[in-house]
């Protein structure tokens, strides 16, 4: 987008030295430097609010990037122990990669705000244990704001069984992992149990 300041306007060769000059000259001279500073404020204010920051989080509202590299894409968000004692939540928007651990039985862990934008987004769910018991975790995938309902789909015959819930009984150095996507911004929301991790021997 081009600017709206134009310095050539001024006359710099205003006032001749030596001369008697018009005032109107410097009436002139002054007023296009006012108009050119609002215009450089006006501008200088959209950068500051609307281009990407180094020093702060960013949001891009739905809008494309294209042709970047990036070198770290995902984020990882470590939950406090499940259940929280309010509302037992996973947030898209504070990562990709969220680390759950369970003290007791979790009914119903819900996932929110995913993309509204109708693209195809994933996160991906690492439960664990706290080695105290067999705890299982029941998921109620709610459409962004958490207020609609969406439809939850699983494999058949998965670890999930056609339900909506899964064992968590791990001991501490197990854990499962869940791919969770949707591509109608959380209206249908898909649990694929990607498989039952342990320490290698």
């Amino acid at each position: 987008m081009a600017s709206n300041i134009v310095p050539d306007t001024i006359d710099d060769t205003y006032p001749v030295a030596g001369e008697d000059n018009d005032s109107q000259g410097f009436r002139d001279n002054f007023n296009i430097i006012k108009t050119n500073f609002t215009y450089a404020k006006s501008e200088i204010e959209n950068l500051q609010n609307d281009t990407a920051k180094t020093n702060a989080d960013n949001v891009f509202f739905e809008n494309t990037l294209e042709r970047f590299t990036a070198s770290r894409s995902s984020t990882k968000f470590s939950a406090a122990e499940m259940p929280t004692g309010g509302p037992n939540e996973i947030n898209f928007e504070n990562g990709h990669f969220h680390e759950i651990t369970l003290s007791a039985d979790v009914n119903p862990i819900r996932i929110i705000n995913f993309p509204t934008n109708s693209n195809y987004a994933e996160l991906f769910i690492l439960l664990k244990g706290n080695g105290g018991g067999a705890w299982t975790a029941t998921f109620q995938p709610r459409y962004s704001n958490n207020t609609i309902d969406s439809t939850m789909h699983v494999i058949d015959g998965s670890e999930f069984s056609g339900g909506k819930s899964i064992d968590a009984s791990l001991v501490d150095s197990e854990s499962k992992l869940i791919k969770c996507f949707t591509y109608d911004n959380g209206v249908n929301v898909f649990f694929e149990f990607l498989g039952k991790f342990i320490v290698a021997a």
